[in-house]
């Protein structure tokens, strides 16, 4: 259905930018068919929580949080000196095992080559 009150665009426009619409003539059909599509958002209720979730006192969280990421940090160094010792350890017997396996010089014989 037409509005009766319809807004005519000038039919001189020398002086009007060509992209301003909304001067005194008001918005564009348009952004007036839009408009009227749109309907309005109105807020149906509100989340409250009250405070009884948080007993204890901010610094106490902040101390039981630095304790929690110590002990995390202590883990973290003890499983990387865990896996240090097995790497030396396999280090050590892979040397091992080379050292058997070279061929070994009597310090008498001399070899020549």
């Amino acid at each position: 259905m037409m509005s009766a009150n319809r807004v005519r665009a000038p039919t001189n426009r020398r002086n009007k930018s060509p992209g301003n619409r909304t001067g005194q003539y008001g918005p564009s059909r348009a952004s007036k068919v839009l408009a009227e599509r749109n309907q309005a958002v109105v807020a149906v209720g509100a989340w409250v929580e009250s405070g009884q979730n948080f007993l204890e006192h901010p610094a106490d969280l902040a101390l039981l949080t630095e304790e929690l990421q110590a002990q995390k940090r202590r883990e973290n160094e003890d499983n990387l000196r865990r896996f240090q010792d097995v790497v030396r350890q396999r280090v050590a017997h892979r040397a091992h095992i080379r050292s058997r396996q070279q061929p070994r010089t009597h310090p008498s014989v001399k070899y020549f080559h």
